[in-house]
């Protein structure tokens, strides 16, 4: 992990603006895996967000198969429409590092 990451990690956890993290790594194969990394992302926000969760919830019930989807279609589906209606003053940052690995 990058020390950038960590640092943005630690700061944003610490002032309870993280709403999700997710980092790749070689050394844990299930990290690296792309299709994990949005509906992992996905979820931990409906741990902050209970709106979100509701609206998850519809995405998934009337889509099972949407962790099988590309990645394109995830994110629009788990992250930009759950997510388009949470007001600013609610917004997190999601904190991602080691695509690249």
């Amino acid at each position: 992990m990058h020390p950038e990451a960590l640092s943005l990690w630690r700061m944003h956890s610490s002032l309870a603006l993280l709403g999700g993290s997710y980092f790749c790594s070689r050394a844990v194969e299930e990290t690296q895996n792309p299709k994990l990394i949005i509906p992992t992302i996905a979820y931990q926000i409906t741990t902050k967000h209970e709106d979100s969760l509701k609206k998850l919830s519809a995405v998934v019930g009337t889509d099972t198969n949407i962790g099988h989807k590309t990645l394109s279609k995830q994110f629009s589906q788990l992250m930009i429409r759950p997510l388009s209606k949470i007001p600013r003053s609610k917004a997190r940052i999601v904190v991602c590092d080691g695509f690249d690995e």
